[in-house]
């Protein structure tokens, strides 16, 4: 393998497939020192049919064109916000387009419940290498913030899911001084500390 091919690995060498979740998404996770041009990433070393092989697989979809929607500028777009309860008698709160309905989504959840937060979104036109996902949270006084790395996504038609916290819930404060209305804020920030989503909600903690 010649100088530039090695080179060419060592940019896609950290990306891979994560097809864990139960929903089977695809999670592109890329050096942040790669090429973010899918493009570019498939044009380089062409000549090179195992390499070319290798790159289609870890690019998935975009490999074969799908770029996502091209006719919108954006790299990131919110799809679906959901909050997941680990109660089942609990029916979840969904909200599909939460964009078009920003400042408008409210629920309640009882004090002590056991919640998880999922979004769906689309990445369209390029790779988005170190999404992190940023949770703030408020009330008077009171205020939070919390941020995890999501990893790096390929552009596709289809919507990747990320649920917050991945492996754990989340739990409501309990006790009266805990119960009424909470602030909250979500963004999407990529390793270069670009903001490509944001959504405001708000939810009220009640008695049980």
């Amino acid at each position: 393998m010649d100088e530039n091919s090695s080179d060419l690995v060592n940019q896609t060498e950290e990306l891979s497939l994560d097809n864990s979740s139960d929903d089977k998404s695809v999670d592109y996770k890329i050096s942040n020192k790669a090429s973010s041009k899918v493009d570019e990433i498939l044009k380089k070393d062409a000549s090179d049919e195992s390499l070319k092989r290798y790159k289609e697989s870890l690019l998935g979809a975009a490999a074969k064109g799908d770029l996502g929607n091209t006719d919108d500028p954006r790299r990131v777009v919110l799809k679906e916000f959901r909050t997941i309860f680990e109660d089942d008698e609990t029916e979840d709160y969904i909200c599909e387009n939460p964009t078009d309905a920003e400042g408008k989504i409210a629920f309640e959840m009882k004090e002590n419940c056991k919640y998880r937060i999922r979004i769906g979104f689309a990445v369209q036109h390029e790779i988005v290498s170190g999404l992190n996902f940023k949770l703030k949270v408020k009330r008077a006084v009171f205020k939070k913030t919390e941020k995890v790395v999501m990893g790096s996504y390929g552009p596709r038609s289809e919507t990747h899911y990320f649920e917050f916290p991945r492996n754990e819930w989340l739990e409501a404060p309990a006790g009266k001084l805990s119960r009424g209305e909470y602030k909250c804020y979500i963004q999407l920030e990529d390793a270069d500390f670009n903001k490509h989503a944001e959504l405001a909600f708000h939810f009220k903690i009640v008695k049980k």
